[in-house]
């Protein structure tokens, strides 16, 4: 199970905070809003989540070394942020101890954002991308062609949450990967997590306008946010450069012996942005 530690000097979110996930997906519009709320928030880092089998990698922001995965918060918004798919073997741990710190910090409904792929011919089965060999799950949402983007609701009390922002709220369809343990353990759980999915045509390359369109959502679903979506594309140039560079950079992982026992996990680590 992965931790999350609690930074030393850090009070964390104050109860009712919306929690905001952010993980890549297609066009990247996820990542680029959890960047962009962080930085138009001023939101300071509260926690970090702390496991071998994330990447070994520092992410630079604000000239500060950050871990792959953490997350940041005020009393407005507490963001859950990574520029790294999670691998295959990690999502459902990983997806436990998000909504269980969420608990332990009494916060407010969570809010899941993705893009997905919506391919040309395909209107009703986009498929989530970036993919690494530890991440082919895919997003199917039945009749997406009618509507530009679509809603989730893991229980009922979800549901208000998203027809109040206008999110038309899906009533079919098959979603993988990390948003897919949220939503099944917030469902167990009876946590309020709504998921909002924004279609992009980039499968690996930011896509600014669908990351705009996640922040109007946003100001809809968390009143007083008042996130400006202008910036968006300088953003967007910022994640391109870190995709290019990590593209330039990717080799062969060498292996690396595998724990033994029943809690053994493939060791594998995938690139950046896969």
């Amino acid at each position: 199970m992965p931790m999350i530690v609690d930074e030393p000097a850090s009070t964390g979110p104050a109860a009712g905070t919306p929690f905001l996930i952010c993980f890549p997906s297609a066009g990247l519009a996820s990542t680029i809003v959890g960047h962009h709320a962080i930085r138009h928030l001023k939101l300071p880092r509260v926690a970090t989540v702390r496991s071998r089998y994330l990447p070994s990698a520092a992410v630079i922001f604000d000239k500060r070394p950050n871990p792959p995965v953490r997350i940041h918060a005020n009393s407005t918004l507490a963001v859950a942020v990574s520029e790294f798919p999670a691998p295959a073997s990690l999502m459902l741990p990983l997806a436990e101890s998000l909504l269980l710190w969420a608990v332990k910090k009494d916060l407010g409904p969570t809010i899941v954002v993705e893009g997905v792929l919506r391919r040309e011919g395909e209107r009703s089965a986009p498929t989530q991308v970036p993919k690494s060999p530890l991440e082919e799950e895919e997003t199917r949402l039945e009749g997406w062609g009618r509507e530009d983007i679509m809603g989730i609701a893991a229980t009922a009390a979800a549901e208000p949450l998203l027809e109040k922002a206008k999110v038309p709220v899906l009533v079919e369809g098959i979603v993988g990967g990390l948003t897919a343990e949220l939503l099944n353990l917030a469902s167990i759980m009876e946590r309020t997590l709504g998921v909002v999915f924004v279609p992009t045509a980039e499968p690996g390359y930011p896509d600014y306008r669908a990351a705009a369109r996640l922040v109007e959502i946003l100001d809809r679903l968390v009143p007083g946010l008042a996130l400006d979506p202008k910036p968006m594309q300088e953003q967007a140039e910022v994640l391109e450069k870190m995709l290019k560079d990590a593209m330039k950079m990717g080799r062969p992982v060498a292996p690396v012996a595998e724990p033994q026992g029943s809690d053994a996990v493939p060791t594998s680590e995938p690139s950046m942005f896969g």
